[in-house]
């Protein structure tokens, strides 16, 4: 329960399933102004976040802000050794880690 809610307040947490309808409720509930931090390592919701992006590209109202340790853009590997040692990650975690879309509209030649 919140602290200071009323009991009528309160709802139970919803599950979504598409990213496109978790932004329409995002921006729905805290409205056109935005921060979105998104955490450092593997893992991050990135397809929640192009969600976002895709849905403030869409509507100029929508002011949205990205936060995060790291750049979003998938590394450029370019010699042997990091090839070697970061490429098995990479493949491993592709298709749970989408890189930003946001990403290939501030880098030419983003993937």
């Amino acid at each position: 329960m919140l602290v200071g809610a009323a009991p009528d307040e309160v709802s139970m947490p919803r599950r979504f399933t598409d990213p496109n309808d978790i932004a329409e409720h995002i921006i729905r509930d805290v409205g056109t102004n935005l921060v979105v931090g998104l955490p450092l390592g593997l893992g991050k919701a990135n397809h929640i976040a192009n969600a976002l992006y895709a849905r403030a590209a869409a509507d100029r109202p929508i002011n949205l802000t990205f936060v995060t340790a790291l750049t979003l853009e998938k590394l450029k590997l370019k010699s042997l050794l990091e090839r070697r040692s970061i490429a098995p990650v990479i493949e491993r975690h592709r298709d749970n880690a989408r890189f930003c879309k946001i990403m290939q509209r501030l880098s030419p030649g983003a993937e």
